[in-house]
């Protein structure tokens, strides 16, 4: 998702990914440079990213943000998404020992 939409809106910009280690968990951070505002309090994104632009196809990539987002929850102990000026962070959590 975070490659996506640096694709389509910041193609200059890297998606940084941070790999944390403490000592009762382990943290994967991914991080765009797609400034947009968090979800609606109904849970739909306010950030519509399939205006016209010929690196957007025609795919609600919204959609696949809160399919995304999910999937990720499913798969790792806890999940947490900060919606920044400068960006989203998408932080998944594990707890290990």
């Amino acid at each position: 998702m975070a490659v996506r939409f640096n694709l389509a809106h910041a193609p200059s910009s890297p998606v940084e990914l941070r790999l944390i280690e403490e000592e009762a968990s382990f943290s994967v951070e991914v991080a765009d440079s797609v400034g947009r505002p968090a979800p609606d309090a109904d849970g739909e994104l306010a950030f519509d990213l399939t205006e016209d632009d010929d690196r957007v196809d025609s795919v609600d990539l919204s959609g696949h943000e809160r399919l995304g987002l999910a999937v990720i929850s499913g798969l790792v102990d806890d999940v947490t998404v900060e919606y920044l000026a400068a960006g989203s962070v998408v932080t998944m959590t594990w707890a290990i020992g």
